[in-house]
C-alpha cells in the first residue's frame, strides 16, 4: 500500500497541478485500502496526461499564458491612466488610440466657448465691478433719466452687446459660463461664438465669470442675464485694471492647459 502511495505522488510530480491532485487523491484513497486496480488505472490516466503535456505544453501554462495575453490590454490601459510611461500606454504597434480620451473640462456649467478657467478672483473683481458701475447709473437714472439712457454704463443681454459692439462702444464683455447651448442657426451658440469672435477682432477683452443667475443679480435683476457689455468703466478704473491683468493670465494658463492635454 505504501508503495503505491509513493508511485501515485511520483506520477503526479510529473504532470501540471491538476493532474497531480488527482493522482494526489488516487494515492490517498489507496491508503484507506481501496482496489490496486484503481491506483494502476489512475497511473495510466497520469501517463497520458503527461504525454499530451509534452506535445502541447503543461495546462498550467497554457492557462496562464492565456490569462496573461488577455489581461495584457488591460493591464497597459490601467498603467496608462494611473500615469505610467509610454512603454506601458503603448502596445506593440504603438497605437493609443485604443485608450480612452482625457476627460473635456467643459460641462453645462462651464460651456466650450470659454477661453479661461472660474476664477475665485475673476469672479470677485467682477463682481465689485458691475456692482459699482450699477450704482452710478442708477444714480444718474435718478437725476436725469433722460441723459441716463445715453449715459448708460453697460447693457445687459446678447442682441444689446453685438448692437453695442458694432458702434465700437464695448470696453468689456462679460459672459456667464454657462449660457444654454442651441445649436439650432442663429441660435444662442451662434450668437455667442459670433459675439465672441467680434470681440476678439476688435480686441474688446472678454471675461467669464459667475454665471447667468449671479450676473442678473449683480445688476439688480431677478432673471437670468447671460451676458453683461460694459460701455464706460470710469470710476472703476483700479477694478477694471486688475480684472484685464489676471484675465490675460487665466487665458495664457488655460491654452497651456489645453495643449498639454492634447498633446
Amino acid at each position: 500500500g505504501g508503495a503505491g502511495g509513493a508511485g501515485g505522488d511520483a506520477g503526479g510530480s510529473t504532470v501540471d497541478g491538476g493532474v497531480g491532485e488527482n493522482a494526489g487523491g488516487v494515492a490517498g484513497s489507496e491508503s484507506e485500502q481501496e482496489d490496486l486496480s484503481e491506483v494502476s488505472a489512475a497511473k495510466e490516466g497520469c501517463a497520458e496526461s503527461a504525454g499530451a503535456g509534452s506535445q502541447h505544453g503543461t495546462s498550467g501554462d497554457a492557462a496562464a499564458g492565456l490569462a496573461a495575453s488577455r489581461a495584457a490590454p488591460d493591464l497597459s490601459a490601467a498603467g496608462r491612466l494611473s500615469g505610467g510611461g509610454a512603454a506601458d500606454g503603448a502596445g506593440a504597434d504603438g497605437d493609443v488610440n485604443r485608450f480612452p480620451p482625457l476627460k473635456s473640462p467643459f460641462s453645462n456649467r462651464f460651456r466650450e466657448y470659454c477661453s479661461h478657467r472660474l476664477n475665485p478672483r475673476i469672479n470677485e473683481l467682477t463682481t465689485q465691478l458691475l456692482e459699482t458701475l450699477h450704482r452710478f447709473q442708477k444714480r444718474q437714472q435718478e437725476k436725469n433719466p433722460d441723459k441716463a439712457l445715453q449715459k448708460r454704463r453697460y447693457v445687459m443681454g446678447l442682441r444689446e452687446a453685438s448692437k453695442m459692439l458694432d458702434l465700437g462702444r464695448l470696453d468689456v464683455l462679460i459672459i456667464a459660463p454657462d449660457v444654454e447651448s442651441v445649436t439650432l442657426p442663429g441660435g444662442l451658440t451662434d450668437m455667442v461664438s459670433e459675439l465672441i469672435a467680434g470681440c476678439t477682432t476688435k480686441n474688446v477683452p472678454v471675461v467669464f465669470a459667475l454665471n447667468r443667475r449671479a450676473l442678473g443679480k449683480v445688476v439688480g435683476k431677478y432673471i437670468k442675464v447671460s451676458c453683461v457689455a460694459v460701455l464706460n468703466y470710469d470710476g472703476a478704473n483700479v477694478i477694471f485694471h486688475e480684472l484685464c491683468e489676471l484675465l490675460a493670465e487665466a487665458v495664457r494658463a488655460f491654452r497651456e492647459e489645453i495643449g498639454s492635454s492634447s498633446s
